[in-house]
């Protein structure tokens, strides 16, 4: 919002000063035009005047004038010096800027006129018409002094506004340079991150694809190894009952037989008719035999009694080894689920922070280019309106240089002139002027 803001505010001083520039062409436009419409016609009318005197100075026009005179001769043998019109004619060329001053030039020549054009004394000619053009000239002079001083005085306020302008844009655009490098940079770095962050998030999936494999083929080893184990304890154990029951009867255990429904029929009437028999058997043999006494029980020991203990002792051992060997794979199996269960939640903690900083990051990075874009959109206004400033201040000094580099001497000419005609109007009017 606020470069939206800036925009705006540039987009109207480009635009103010555009129009400010415009009227200001104009105005330079009118008023060179009017200059050098006044300098032409000043040169023209000079042009005219200077031919006509120096058609009037001819020789041959002299020798008209001379016989037309009627005492031409006491008109040539005046004495200059004592004549008001040769005084006012001399301090007129006296000044140093006469020979290169039309008017100066124009006023002499009309005062020699004046007096070439009469047979009357110096004191009984009219003046008025040349004490007029004195006072046209003056005015003039002055007119044009007050526009050298006025358009000077506009020159040097154009110069300083436009060099402020100029100044303030450069750093404007300067500015706009440094900022758009900086978010270049800045987005370049944002980039290298979220190239960086997805590089990780990739390295995580692949690490946690090799874990899951890995568990995978540790969890088969581990059920094969505790199955493999289980099922060479239950061959020693059926190994170990087999030997109980040659040394130790009372100690082995029978295997438990499934039968069916007609088997456990079968068996119970066999087993009937069996018990049947064998207590009438019993009761006969009861009835014939003779009284005996009991036999004694065989005992055994020796050799089979200790091969009894030392098998028997070294299959436990063997049971036990195996059964201590499935207890440390459910240890380290347990141990390595845990891991696993631990560098899974690891692993996703991860992944959503790096997912939640590429996402940041991202909308980082699109702020940056659309402020970039304002940016390089604001320099390129900005650029226009330096240089409309620098065109500007190039039409300034073709305007103004020559008026502020020779207003002192110009204003110096002029004076020197007003002041040579003051004194010979004062001469003509008749005023005590010595030279």
């Amino acid at each position: 919002m606020q470069n939206k803001n800036a925009q705006a505010d540039a987009t109207r001083d480009l635009d103010d000063s555009q129009k400010f520039l415009a009227n200001l062409k104009v105005t330079c436009k009118d008023k060179k035009a009017e200059y050098e419409e006044r300098v032409n016609m000043r040169n023209d009318e000079i042009a005219a005047i200077s031919e006509a005197i120096a058609v009037l100075n001819d020789d041959d026009a002299l020798d008209v004038f001379k016989g037309s005179l009627s005492s031409p001769q006491a008109f040539l043998q005046r004495d200059v010096k004592s004549s008001k019109a040769a005084k006012a004619k001399n301090l007129i060329k006296a000044n140093d800027f006469s020979q290169n001053s039309p008017a100066l030039s124009l006023l002499a020549h009309t005062v020699s006129a004046k007096l070439s054009m009469n047979n009357k004394a110096a004191s009984q000619v009219d003046f008025s018409s040349v004490l007029k053009m004195i006072d046209d000239m003056v005015a003039l002079l002055k007119q044009e002094q007050k526009d050298d001083e006025s358009h000077k005085s506009w020159c040097e306020g154009e110069f300083d506004s436009s060099d402020d302008e100029k100044k303030t844009t450069t750093r404007a655009v300067e500015t706009l340079e440094s900022n758009i490098s900086s978010m270049k940079d800045e987005i370049a770095s944002l980039s290298e991150k979220i190239a960086s962050l997805v590089a990780e998030i990739a390295a995580l999936d692949k690490s946690v694809a090799e874990a899951t494999a890995q568990r995978k083929e540790e969890n088969a080893d581990y059920t094969e190894k505790v199955t493999l184990n289980k099922t060479a304890m239950e061959l020693i154990f059926k190994a170990k009952n087999r030997l109980q029951k040659f040394y130790n009867p009372d100690q082995h255990v029978a295997a438990e037989k499934v039968v069916t429904e007609e088997e456990q029929m079968h068996s119970f009437k066999v087993s009937f008719l069996q018990t049947g028999l064998k207590m009438v058997a019993i009761a006969q043999h009861k009835q014939n035999a003779p009284s005996l006494e009991a036999a004694p029980e065989a005992e055994f020991s020796g050799p089979k009694t200790l091969k009894s203990n030392s098998v028997m002792a070294l299959m436990d051992k063997l049971s036990k080894e195996l059964e201590l060997e499935i207890k440390e794979a459910e240890m380290e199996e347990k141990t390595a689920t845990k891991e696993y269960e631990e560098l899974l939640a690891d692993a996703s903690e991860s992944k959503a922070a790096n997912t939640k900083a590429i996402t940041d990051k991202t909308g980082s990075k699109a702020d940056l280019e659309n402020k970039l874009e304002d940016a390089k959109t604001k320099k390129i206004t900005t650029s226009d309106a330096l240089a409309n400033v620098n065109s500007y201040i190039a039409d300034l000094h073709q305007s103004c240089d020559f008026i502020t580099a020779n207003f002192e001497v110009r204003r110096e000419k002029r004076t020197a002139e007003m002041e040579s005609m003051q004194n010979a109007k004062a001469v003509l009017s008749g005023s005590d002027y010595s030279l």
